[in-house]
């Protein structure tokens, strides 16, 4: 197939074209996953609409690695341990690769998915860190979906729990003031996660209009996602992790992992059983109502999280102060005798 004519004009011109860089940062739980294996399994159609999804060297279909430089400390699942530096190291190392691969295939847009991003400790860092890869004059934009603030948690506190037995503080992560520091560094776009707002119910189709891509003809099939489990399954998965691993903060384990995928057996074998996750409605009204922080975010941002059913912020007690809790019990609603059930039924 011919390359699209845009980039034949520029070779013909013997100049470099200004591209645009979008960093995907998550959020969690907001399709991201599926977001990864679109488009690294649909690499090659996308260079022909001009758009890079940069292969990694290690195989992986996330960018995380890439991630790294912008951060403090080593994240949970990398290969490096405790060696900072040599994650950095590596990290140079691949995004050398993206440098390659751009002068290579000559894209419009490269797109960089990590949700790790979000809350990265250092955004500051991106533009000059990445400038001797893309160019200089590269247009950097930043992508980021995000939940209500219950849905947030309710997700977080499934992933936390598979590598961590404490409970999170129940209250929303300082999203609006990292969404002003990527602000600082080029265009943020801010999206809801709700698939009946997005057209063909597809977080997959939103991101390729968003991107300016046909994802029509690509291979959309399905591929594994990240296993959920129901709230009386959080609550065991908890208790697992505190009888086996209390002293592993952020650890991930093959035996958790197991264990999660046992819960997981379970629950397929009865479909609609066990409950959904979702917090005790009195938390969620508190947790969703329009906070300073929230009522920034939709009129900076555009994008409405807080419920409409919520107390005005100012009444009641702050989302911050809710608690302190420590169970999983005590803060999502579940049934006790499926508890009971679901542990007999992973022993």
């Amino acid at each position: 197939m011919q390359p699209p004519a845009r980039r034949l004009g520029w070779a013909r011109q013997g100049r470099e074209a200004k591209i645009r860089v979008v960093f995907h940062i998550g959020s969690a739980k907001t399709g991201t996953t599926a977001i990864q294996q679109f488009f690294h399994r649909n690499r090659r159609a996308l260079l022909e609409q001009g758009l890079l999804y940069p292969k990694m060297l290690d195989g992986k279909k996330h960018h995380k690695l890439l991630s790294v430089p912008f951060d403090e400390t080593v994240q949970r699942g990398t290969p490096f341990g405790a060696d900072y530096p040599a994650a950095v190291e590596n990290a140079r190392a691949a995004w050398a690769g993206v440098r390659r691969q751009i002068a290579n295939k000559r894209p419009d847009t490269v797109l960089i998915s990590s949700e790790f991003l979000l809350m990265a400790t250092h955004v500051e860092r991106i533009a000059d860190f990445v400038a001797p890869y893309v160019g200089s004059d590269a247009a950097l934009e930043f992508l980021v979906y995000l939940r209500p603030p219950s849905d947030w948690y309710v997700s977080a506190m499934q992933q936390w729990f598979k590598a961590s037995a404490n409970l999170l503080p129940l209250e929303p992560p300082p999203v609006l003031a990292q969404l002003d520091r990527f602000a600082a560094l080029g265009k943020v776009t801010a999206r809801r996660f709700d698939r009946t707002g997005f057209r063909d119910g597809s977080v997959i189709s939103d991101i390729c209009d968003l991107l300016g891509v046909d994802g029509a003809p690509l291979d959309h099939a399905a591929e594994d996602a990240n296993v959920s489990i129901s709230a009386e399954g959080i609550i065991l998965l908890q208790a697992y992790r505190r009888q086996h691993h209390a002293a592993a903060e952020a650890v991930f384990t093959p035996d958790t992992r197991e264990y999660i995928e046992k819960i997981a057996a379970e629950e397929a074998a009865h479909p609609g059983l066990y409950t959904k996750p979702r917090l005790k409605p009195d938390l969620a009204r508190a947790l969703d109502r329009e906070t300073p922080d929230l009522r920034a975010l939709r009129l900076r941002y555009g994008v409405a999280l807080a419920s409409g059913r919520s107390l005005p912020f100012g009444l009641g007690a702050r989302a911050g102060r809710i608690g302190p809790f420590t169970e999983a019990a005590e803060v999502i609603v579940h049934d006790l005798a499926l508890v009971d059930r679901l542990r007999r039924a992973v022993g």
